[in-house]
């Protein structure tokens, strides 16, 4: 099973007041999300992470990354800089890319990219989905700007229940998170 999830920002104060976590602070926000995390993914899943990982913390990327089920993939988010410089990323993620194209367990083809893109390879075929990150706060206007023919939908944890979501999941969430009034 693939699952998504974006703008965790593990490590980062600032982000709980920012986005207005339900969390006290940035330990009980990872500590509560990886918990979730491990009871969602199985060890045999793959977790597209569409960046904003870790919030510039090159030392401690074990800390967080350490003992997270599934198969990780890391798309390189903006507050990703210091995390990629780290030689241990290897041992975390199968791969790091900027941009990744997938083809999902149900044929549709996935173009991941932390930064919304408004027109993406393959965007005219009808089972071709963009997934994007870094849309914080509310993001109504980029929501209704991205999803014009209906197929990108952002992964943010704070849209996501701050869990990896599926596909089917994520689009619901984000119509629940953007239509509502």
């Amino acid at each position: 099973m693939n699952y998504y999830i974006s703008d965790m920002h593990w490590g980062e104060e600032s982000v709980i007041e920012y986005d207005k976590r339900p969390f006290s602070n940035a330990d009980e926000c990872y500590r509560i999300m990886k918990e979730r995390w491990n009871q969602i993914v199985t060890e045999d899943d793959h977790v597209y992470v569409v960046g904003d990982c870790i919030y510039e913390d090159e030392k401690n990327i074990s800390q967080y990354l350490d003992g997270l089920n599934g198969h990780l993939h890391l798309i390189i988010g903006n507050n990703d800089v210091n995390l990629i410089k780290n030689p241990m990323i290897k041992h975390y993620f199968e791969e790091v890319n900027i941009l990744q194209k997938i083809v999902d367990e149900n044929g549709n083809i996935i173009v991941l990219c932390h930064y919304p893109i408004a027109c993406w390879e393959d965007k005219n075929k009808e089972n071709c989905i963009h997934i994007y990150g870094h849309v914080h706060k509310d993001g109504k206007e980029e929501y209704e700007f991205m999803n014009i023919n209906g197929r990108a939908y952002n992964a943010g944890c704070m849209v996501n229940g701050y869990v990896p979501v599926t596909l089917e999941e994520i689009i619901s969430n984000n119509k629940k998170h953007y239509e509502r009034g």
